[in-house]
């Protein structure tokens, strides 16, 4: 929790409004399941399941994704990238290729790429 408050303390600054938004946010997030509690006070770790988002939806939050970065993403990245946190996206590369959202090419041997 200190690491995550010191971060919003270097964007926001130093106010006690900024520390207590910070911990009712991971707070939260810890009811909403996205955050799991451990033995040490203040620390948390990930949850253990993360929260499954169906196909449809997942391509607009990673059209989002694409327009947020504004740059070409590989495929492979949609289910790790850590801006998609705590959601599992349920989409898979011919969905984005059939979809007229997306423009997918191959790079190399093995990369599919999105834009």
């Amino acid at each position: 929790m200190p690491q995550v408050t010191q971060r919003m303390h270097e964007i926001w600054g130093e106010r006690s409004a900024v520390t207590w938004a910070t911990q009712r946010v991971v707070r939260s997030m810890v009811q909403w399941g996205a955050l799991a509690d451990t033995r040490d006070r203040g620390v948390y770790k990930r949850a253990s399941e993360q929260t499954p988002v169906e196909a449809r939806s997942a391509e607009l939050l990673f059209e989002a994704l694409l327009r947020h970065e504004g740059r070409v993403l590989p495929v492979r990245r949609i289910h790790r990238h850590p801006a998609l946190f705590p959601f599992e996206l349920d989409i898979r590369t011919h969905q984005l290729r059939q979809s007229p959202r997306f423009e997918v090419y191959r790079e190399g041997l093995d990369t599919d790429m999105a834009q």
